[in-house]
C-alpha cells in the first residue's frame, strides 16, 4: 500500500509540474553575434500560446521596440476566442512588425477567419518564403510550412 501511495504521490508531482511549465511565461534573451554589416537586429521569438493570453506584464519586460515579432506557431487552437486573439495580436504590435508561422494547432479554427483577421491587423503570414527584416539590417527570414515537404523547402 506503500508503494502505491509514494507512486500515485509521484505521479501527481509530475503532472503538477508539467501543469505549472505549460502556464508559465518564460522570457530569455540570447545575443547571437553574426558576420557581415549593418545594424543589430532585435527579435521576439514567441510560440505555443494555444488558448492563453499573452501576460501584459511579460510584453511590457521587453525593452524598446524590436524589429521582428515572431509568432512560430500554435499561436491559437480549437479553444481559443477571437477576443483573445485579437487581443494577442494587438499586445504583440506594441514591440515592433509581426510574422506568423502555421502551427499545426493553428488549424484547427477556421483558416480563412485567421487569415482574414491576420491581413486586417498586418500581421505578415510566412508560408513558404523569405523576407528580409528592416531597411538597414541585412538579415533575413525564413519559415516553411508545418508540413514541409522538398518542394516548400525548396521555395522557402
Amino acid at each position: 500500500m506503500v508503494v502505491i501511495t509514494l507512486l500515485a504521490l509521484a505521479c501527481l508531482s509530475v503532472l503538477l509540474y508539467m501543469w505549472k511549465q505549460a502556464c508559465e511565461n518564460n522570457v530569455r534573451m540570447h545575443e547571437v553575434t553574426a558576420t557581415g554589416h549593418g545594424e543589430p537586429v532585435q527579435l521576439f521569438f514567441i510560440s505555443d500560446t494555444h488558448a492563453r493570453k499573452i501576460s501584459k506584464k511579460m510584453i511590457e519586460s521587453i525593452p524598446g521596440k524590436v524589429d521582428a515579432v515572431i509568432i512560430g506557431g500554435d499561436f491559437v487552437d480549437r479553444r481559443t476566442s477571437q477576443q483573445t486573439l485579437l487581443e494577442n495580436i494587438r499586445l504583440l504590435k506594441t514591440l515592433g512588425p509581426v510574422y506568423f508561422v502555421w502551427g499545426n494547432n493553428d488549424m484547427e479554427i477556421d483558416e480563412q477567419l485567421l487569415r482574414k483577421l491576420f491581413s486586417q491587423h498586418n500581421v505578415t503570414l510566412l508560408e513558404n518564403e523569405v523576407v528580409q527584416i528592416g531597411k538597414q539590417q541585412d538579415f533575413y527570414l525564413s519559415a516553411v510550412t508545418f508540413s514541409p515537404g522538398k518542394e516548400n523547402i525548396k521555395r522557402a
